[in-house]
């Protein structure tokens, strides 16, 4: 037998909601060789170090691993990270856990950190030109400073999430 806390038990329909089934472009699904191409062509005039990922302890474990895959062909692993400032809650030192994100642990196994400073230090520096970001909000996270930073970035883009108009670019 094995007890689940209500939260647990309560909550983990909202994590099954969004789970992806397919690629979708504007809400229509699209195909995966299309969806690759239209990925791949928006990359394209991009280097190795220019490119930053922010995955997502939000999303499913298999999404972040397929991000994860589809980034290391032709980035650097090493500019990428899954923050999630603000998902602390309380505990009770015996079931509930303080971190609130159903998939922090799945990240840590794949081995992408949760530390964002590098990445937002490269945005600083200018050497980070672009940001593709997975069901991970930063302007969420600590409103002017985060928006001001994205501005800078000559692309960035919101994928499996619901995009802001902070990312219109």
């Amino acid at each position: 037998r094995v007890w689940v806390c209500d939260e647990g038990r309560l909550g983990f329909a909202k994590l099954r909601e969004d789970r992806l089934e397919g690629a979708r472009r504007e809400g229509r699904p699209l195909p995966w060789a299309e969806a690759f191409a239209k990925a791949a062509e928006a990359l394209r005039g991009y280097q190795r170090g220019e490119v930053a990922v922010f995955a997502s302890p939000w999303a499913s474990l298999e999404d972040n691993w397929m991000l994860q895959r589809l980034f290391q062909v032709r980035f650097d692993p090493r500019d990428m990270a899954a923050p999630a400032p603000g998902a602390v809650g309380t505990c009770d030192d015996i079931l509930r856990l303080s971190d609130k994100t159903p998939n922090a642990t799945g990240l840590r196994w794949l081995g992408i950190p949760s530390d964002p400073t590098p990445i937002l230090k490269g945005i600083e520096s200018g050497r980070l030109k672009a940001l593709v970001m997975m069901e991970n909000d930063p302007i969420e996270w600590g409103g002017g400073h985060y928006q001001t930073l994205l501005r800078r970035l000559p692309f960035r883009r919101l994928i499996c999430g619901e995009a802001s108009s902070a990312y219109a670019s």
